[in-house]
């Protein structure tokens, strides 16, 4: 069959113009369905991380957190984890609703992470823990800040007597992004406690 030049020339344009819609078609298959994990990622992402008592960052965002600013921080830049303590939080429970005490909880939060600066991060760990990476001049400078925070603390108790202990870890400076948040941790209950009177009166 004898196909004239015109024709040809119509059928290749055509077949051109069909593979270039099939490489368009493809890519924005490939675009939507990216976009689309991304987005579940995302969501994943605000689940796992997501505290349900203060609508914000749990223990694990805060392992991996820390991993990251100590992988990432300036040589001779000092860092410590300190275990804050609501103490008698259940006595509080028994005397008021466990909504008035959740949201007691969320107001706490909100005042530690007000207090902290740039570098420095908080979350809500078991009921009545909030575990916060803090900068560390030295030991000293760091219990100044803990008592300062622990006295705004108080003051959002109003009328109850709002009571905090508060365990220190100093990390060492040769710590990095290999550091194992979670084993740290477990020195918070044998390191010291501090409760807020006496660092107050310090």
């Amino acid at each position: 069959v004898m196909i004239c030049p015109g024709r040809k020339k119509e059928y290749a344009m055509k077949k051109r113009i069909i593979s270039i819609l099939l490489v368009i078609i493809i890519f924005v298959i490939l675009i939507v369905n990216l976009l689309r994990t991304t987005k579940n990622n995302s969501q994943m992402k605000k689940v796992i991380f997501r505290d349900n008592i203060t609508i914000d960052r749990n223990w694990f965002w805060f392992a991996i957190k820390s991993r990251e600013i100590l992988g990432r921080r300036k040589a001779g830049t000092q860092y410590a984890i300190v275990s804050l303590v609501f103490v008698k939080y259940r006595q509080y429970l028994l005397c008021h609703s466990l909504v008035q005490g959740e949201q007691a909880l969320r107001v706490m939060y909100r005042t530690i992470k007000a207090s902290l600066g740039k570098g420095e991060i908080v979350a809500h760990g078991n009921l009545n823990t909030f575990p916060i990476l803090m900068k560390a001049e030295n030991e000293e400078t760091l219990r100044q800040r803990i008592a300062d925070i622990i006295s705004r603390l108080e003051a959002t108790g109003g009328e109850h007597d709002f009571n905090f202990q508060a365990g220190i870890y100093m990390i060492e400076p040769t710590v990095k992004k290999n550091a194992d948040i979670d084993m740290l941790s477990e020195f918070l209950p044998k390191s010291e406690s501090i409760e807020c009177e006496r660092l107050v009166d310090e």
